[in-house]
């Protein structure tokens, strides 16, 4: 992860930390995410990078190698005027 950007996703690893509560963290497992953006523009590879960091320093997976988790699933809903969000799915395998 680049140390600049570590402020702009604080909020994001608080939110995936809170909601995955005391458990322990994921050795293995399946990762989908559906991003819904207002634009065309943006980088789908770049915002699942974000997201595979922020499960990781929230303690949500152990490790975000190949090893650890072997199915990645990404895509990307267009809706111009509304609010942007992803949703994520884990499967432990």
């Amino acid at each position: 992860m680049v140390p600049l950007a570590q402020p702009a996703i604080e909020p994001f690893i608080f939110q995936a930390r809170s909601q995955w509560g005391r458990r322990e963290p994921l050795d293995r497992a399946g990762v989908r995410v559906r991003f819904y953006v207002a634009s065309r523009r943006g980088d789908l590879d770049n915002k699942l990078t974000t997201i595979m960091d922020v499960l990781c320093s929230a303690g949500v997976l152990r490790n975000d190698n190949i090893a650890s988790v072997p199915l990645v699933s990404a895509s990307a809903v267009i809706r111009p005027g509304e609010d942007e969000g992803c949703c994520i799915l884990l499967r432990p395998l």
